[in-house]
């Protein structure tokens, strides 16, 4: 299973960083691949640029979303990024595709 986390030391110390931070560690215990993504594409720009480090899976393969609940779009463009890297993914708290989500 591959875990995209948005745990990283440069976010502020709250709740939910302290939450994510725990669910990552607990996947790496676990065995997961970890790689981490940032919260937003200011530095990088695009989904795709934020997944510049994830290798392609030639086998589809699982994976979940430790982190923030973002707003549609972000989810979408990770989601389809992910997916053209053979990652399917879910979030930590639904298996929706993006085109499953009503808002």
């Amino acid at each position: 299973m591959i875990v995209l986390s948005e745990s990283t030391e440069q976010i502020e110390p709250s709740a939910s960083a302290s939450e994510n931070k725990l669910m990552t560690e607990a996947a790496q215990l676990l065995g997961c691949k970890v790689y981490y993504i940032p919260r937003d594409f200011e530095r990088c720009g695009t989904a795709e640029n934020a997944l510049w480090h994830i290798p392609n899976y030639p086998k589809a393969t699982l994976g979940i979303w430790i982190g923030y609940i973002p707003e549609f779009e972000r989810y979408q463009t990770i989601y389809y990024a992910a997916l053209a890297k053979g990652i399917k993914k879910t979030t930590q708290y639904s298996f929706r595709t993006p085109n499953s989500i009503r808002v």
